[in-house]
């Protein structure tokens, strides 16, 4: 491995980009932390893939001023990059390719620009807009982890690379995905909601008797306001922490949208319509928030009843 280069004050930006035909990949890209990114089987590594080929904690990305450092860490399962087995601390070059047992990426390393100014540094590493956010997970996801962990792994990878399919294709994106949660963001309300829905209705329409041991009914929370985005694409803000706090209230197979995300919604896919679910209190925020379900056209009022 060459020589590190000095460290300098903002570290290059990366990404890895699994190669077609992973199946366990949930986003279209993975991209780097500044600090550390860890990939492993478990559930706190930063990229978790679900392989009983991959190491508990596999190996590790490091940045050492603008080189890329890839650390294998696993004694028992092979780190390879280019195709060759690596045992040391390997500097990474725009386009490599690397791979943990079946699982592989192209690596994608960029250039961030960098300032001597703190003011335009804070600027480059973080971005204020609006954006409609969706919140989801699995209730009752640790007794199902506890009763058979391999089948609830599997449903989850199936279920994110699903949304991850279905919101790329209205604009949205994955922002974080961790144990069974998953948080998106998307351009509009409009979207949030298109995608939202075809995720529920994809599931609905996978759980028959054949599969029904992979039926995962997730709750979903949507909402819509200002949030922060750092370089490492994180977001930050109330309107995140409120579209959590309303996907807490949801049933499971069910969506349930904050007043502000109502009131900006321009349209609904057809079929649906807006039910008045009351004005509830959420867990450490304060005032109250006016919250509504989705029904089809003609069918129940009760938004905590299935969308059958």
């Amino acid at each position: 491995m060459g020589a590190a280069r000095p460290t300098s004050p903002a570290p290059p930006g990366g990404a890895l980009i699994p190669v077609l035909g992973q199946q366990w990949a949930t986003q279209s890209r993975y991209l780097l932390r500044d600090d550390m990114t860890r990939v492993g089987r478990e559930f706190d590594c930063d990229i978790v893939i679900p392989d009983r080929a991959i190491s508990r904690r596999h190996a590790e990305f490091t940045w050492e001023g603008e080189s890329l450092i890839l650390t294998p860490l696993s004694e028992t399962n092979a780190t390879l990059v280019n195709g060759r087995v690596i045992d040391l601390p390997t500097q990474l070059r725009l386009d490599d390719t690397v791979e943990f047992s079946d699982a592989r990426f192209g690596v994608k390393v960029y250039i961030n620009p960098t300032s001597t100014s703190a003011s335009t540094q804070r600027r480059t590493e973080m971005n204020r807009r609006v954006a409609a956010i969706v919140s989801a997970d699995v209730k009752a996801y640790s007794e199902m982890m506890e009763r058979d962990d391999v089948t609830t792994m599997h449903a989850i990878t199936t279920s994110r690379a699903r949304f991850n399919e279905l919101s790329s294709e209205h604009g949205g994106r994955v922002v974080d995905a961790v144990g069974d949660s998953i948080l998106l963001e998307f351009p509009s309300v409009s979207d949030a909601l298109a995608a939202t829905i075809a995720f529920q209705e994809s599931t609905r329409r996978s759980s028959g008797a054949a599969d029904r041991e992979l039926d995962l009914p997730f709750r979903i929370g949507v909402n819509a306001g200002e949030i922060v985005t750092r370089r490492d694409g994180t977001v930050y803000g109330i309107a995140v922490n409120v579209a959590a706090r309303i996907q807490s209230l949801a049933e499971p197979g069910h969506i349930l949208v904050s007043q502000v995300a109502h009131d900006l919604a321009a349209r609904l896919p057809e079929g649906y319509r807006f039910v008045d679910a009351g004005v509830r209190e959420l867990r450490n925020i304060s005032g109250s928030y006016r919250l509504y379900g989705l029904a089809r056209l003609g069918e129940k009022e009760d938004p905590r009843e299935p969308m059958e």
